[in-house]
């Protein structure tokens, strides 16, 4: 009997998925492969005591449809042998690892996947004085490689590809219309791969310099990470057994975060790190409480040593994709589960937290309490604002058009206020419910008043007189304000200027002045310029007190030809590393200083801020023994204190709180409240001199009036809010069944 013996080849096929599935077309998984290749190629370097300045460059051109990416580095380089042997074959092991060392090149194909799945795929690599070529790519549906010979590494060559010494460049390519791919921002890209959790302890080591460079406008931006800081709420080691390995020695810590975190994710801030003995990272986790609102604020590292054997023994404990490990592998199943069953304490204790925390609000509370003072903080918005009235007291009226005007025809507003331009209607004209439309050119002047709609009141005057409310939102622009009917017109220009005092003193500032954002995101922010007073030439320049809050560019040269009205306006693109961190952009010239202040917060916390700005928050059950009040305010927290042994409140909500949501309790408490709130308002309104009457008994006439109007204007609103309505209705049915 004849037996034919032989090793099973891969088929071209076969391999084209496993190339297609690890990168997958995704331009953020090509450029993590071969920026940890350099990364890889620095670290052999220093295992070899070879001191490096170890510098990693991503280049960046847009040409429309076509988008090309470069990696470059200035390590070892490779010699014609070595690219021969790594990129000549598909699957084989080519960093080091199996040799011991600490890189990351677990499977050797990582720069292979990158650059076949792409287009373009090209290598450029010096290594001791010569230079060689080497391109991958697909053809009839199989990858290809062609290695150029070695050339001389001449000054040419070199100048060409920006490496002096030994070191490599990798180009790809992506093209939108044949690849059916959106072509990223540069802005995106620096996002995507400072906060990508595989490249984080690359990011984050002080002995590496990642750099993004946009080759359309010649911009340079930091890669950088900043692990969050929290305090220590566990730290364990213990041993995992599994087969006949060696064991592995687990060390689990974890931290807590004083705000809450991004747990989903590849870009999540929150999460366990996982790692090997040699800082290589293998995934990022919270595993069954992934989605766990208890855990929002857990972050922390867990290092697995002897964790390499496992991929030495060809063991399929990471996902073939690279994108961390495989939980149906055995191994990765006890490790979890032991993870799992200390993270159980964790969370438990977060619930007792949590419990204490809405002690006094359950969920149902909470929601009715957070959508009735959304709708209070609306109203003061409305109400306290202070509005300027625009154009002359006595204005002589002549109708143009035949139909309206608008007063004054042009003018000057601030930003962040609110002001009133008159609009005159001939009552002979208009009809009663006809609609003037209102209409602003542009969006930064914002129109509080979009229409004007003529009511019968309006008809029995000659002349009908209305207000038009606008606000600028944003400095040195212009607007025109446009009311229209049918075919009639009117306008008003608008010039937005910063707040006069500040800028015309010291000359220049930022706009807006405090800014928050999510970590390696950026923002654009202005920094507005007098150029009377700063000319043409003058150098301004930037500097951060945080090295994790950082920005683009970071000299301004002043000219006057930039200006419109005597302030010129230069863009800076702001950007920060670290979730919680504080600091202060500073622009500087002469004895000029200006100062835009920068916090550094996570995805969910900006949800989570975005719902309690406002005037008013939600209230305080105050226990003191012996009130001599109902309620008051504490401006300083925006809460409303309700004395729950104040005796007519003890009377409903009971001694310890356990009556508060009886119907009878519900609707106390939101009297209480709307009362408050109300006298607060109206409060806040004269401090802005919304009324200056100087006589005390008609000043409290006109609170107690605008108090009452309010309560009757939104009263029943706060009501329906506060006080469940199923509950309500139900105690309405007891008593027409009695």
């Amino acid at each position: 009997m004849t037996i034919n013996k032989g090793v099973i080849k891969a088929s071209d096929s076969h391999t084209m998925r496993n190339i297609r599935s690890a990168i997958q077309n995704d331009v953020f998984r090509a450029l993590v492969e071969l920026i940890t290749n350099s990364d890889d190629s620095y670290l052999r370097l220093e295992e070899f005591g070879t001191n490096v300045k170890a510098e990693i460059e991503i280049l960046y051109k847009n040409d429309g449809n076509l988008c090309r990416f470069g990696v470059r580095d200035f390590a070892e380089g490779m010699s014609y042998e070595t690219i021969c042997s790594s990129f000549t074959e598909y699957g084989t092991t080519t960093s080091g690892f199996r040799e011991g060392g600490s890189v990351r090149g677990y499977f050797g194909q990582g720069a292979k996947d990158a650059l076949i799945s792409m287009i373009e795929g090209e290598i450029n690599t010096f290594y001791n004085g010569e230079y060689i070529k080497c391109k991958l790519y697909i053809e009839d549906n199989k990858p290809y490689y062609e290695i150029h010979s070695p050339k001389v590494a001449s000054e040419s060559l070199r100048e060409k590809y920006g490496i002096k010494s030994n070191g490599t460049v990798v180009y790809f390519s992506i093209d939108r219309e044949v690849m059916n791919i959106s072509i990223p921002k540069v802005l995106t890209i620096h996002k995507e791969l400072a906060n990508n959790f595989l490249l984080r302890i690359i990011m984050s080591k002080p002995s590496r310099k990642v750099s993004l460079i946009d080759e359309n406008k010649e911009e340079v931006y930091k890669l950088s990470y900043r692990f969050a800081e929290g305090e220590e709420v566990f730290n364990d080691k213990f041993i995992l057994n599994y087969l006949d390995y060696e064991d592995f020695e687990i060390e689990l810590r974890i931290l807590r975060h004083k705000d809450e975190l991004n747990q989903l994710g590849e870009n999540r801030d929150g999460g366990i790190l996982i790692l090997d003995s040699h800082d290589t990272v293998l995934d990022i986790s919270l595993f069954k409480y992934d989605n766990e609102p208890l855990a929002s604020k857990i972050f922390g590292f867990l290092h697995i040593k002897n964790f390499r054997t496992l991929l030495k023994n060809e063991e399929p404990v990471l996902k073939q994709e690279r994108t961390g490990l495989d939980n149906r592998h055995p191994f990765n199943k006890i490790l979890i589960s032991d993870i799992e069953k200390r993270l159980d304490i964790i969370i438990e204790k977060e619930k007792k937290l949590e419990d204490q925390r809405i002690n006094q609000f359950d969920k149902e509370e909470s929601k009715r309490f957070k959508n009735a003072f959304k709708l209070l903080n609306e109203i003061a918005q409305n109400e306290v604002q202070d509005i300027t009235t625009l154009g002359e007291n006595d204005v002589e009226i002549e109708f143009e058009n035949g139909l309206f005007i608008l007063s004054p025809k042009s003018a000057n507003i601030t930003v962040g206020k609110r002001y009133n331009i008159k609009l005159f209607i001939d009552s002979n004209i208009v009809k009663v419910g006809s609609e003037i439309s209102l209409s602003s050119s542009n969006n930064k002047v914002k129109l509080i008043t979009r229409k004007v709609l003529i009511s019968p009141e309006d008809k029995s005057k000659k002349i009908i007189k209305k207000h038009v409310t606008i606000q600028g939102e944003e400095g040195n622009i212009k607007s025109t304000i446009a009311a229209s009917y049918k075919e009639k017109y009117a306008e008003v220009s608008i010039f937005v200027t910063p707040e006069d005092d500040i800028l015309y003193d010291e000359g220049m500032i930022f706009q807006p002045q405090s800014i928050s954002l999510k970590p390696n995101n950026h923002r654009s922010v202005n920094l507005l310029v007098y150029t009377k007073i700063i000319h043409t030439s003058d150098l301004i320049k930037i500097i951060s007190d945080n090295d994790s809050i950082q920005f683009s560019p970071q000299e301004i040269y002043v000219n006057e030809a930039d200006s419109i009205r005597n302030i010129a306006k230069y863009t800076i693109d702001v950007w920060g590393d670290r979730v919680g961190e504080f600091g202060e952009i500073q622009a500087e010239i002469f004895d000029l200083i200006a100062l835009l202040d920068v916090k550094i917060i996570s995805k969910s916390q900006t949800t989570k801020d975005s719902n309690q700005t406002g005037m008013f928050k939600e209230p305080y059950f105050n226990s003191e023994i012996k009130p001599k009040q109902r309620t008051s305010y504490s401006k300083s927290t925006g809460q409303v204190h309700i004395y729950q042994n104040f005796p007519s409140i003890e009377l409903y909500l009971g001694k310890i709180l356990e009556n508060k949501k009886t119907i009878q309790a519900q609707v106390l408490i939101a009297d209480l409240v709307a009362e408050q709130c109300f006298k607060i308002i109206i409060r806040e309104k004269i401090e802005k001199g919304g009324i200056l009457s100087p006589n005390p008994e008609a000043k409290q006439a006109r609170i107690e009036r605008d108090i009452n109007e309010l309560s009757e204007k939104f009263g029943h609103k706060i009501h329906k809010l506060l006080v469940d309505q199923d509950l309500f209705r139900r105690s309405l049915n007891k008593m027409d069944n009695k």
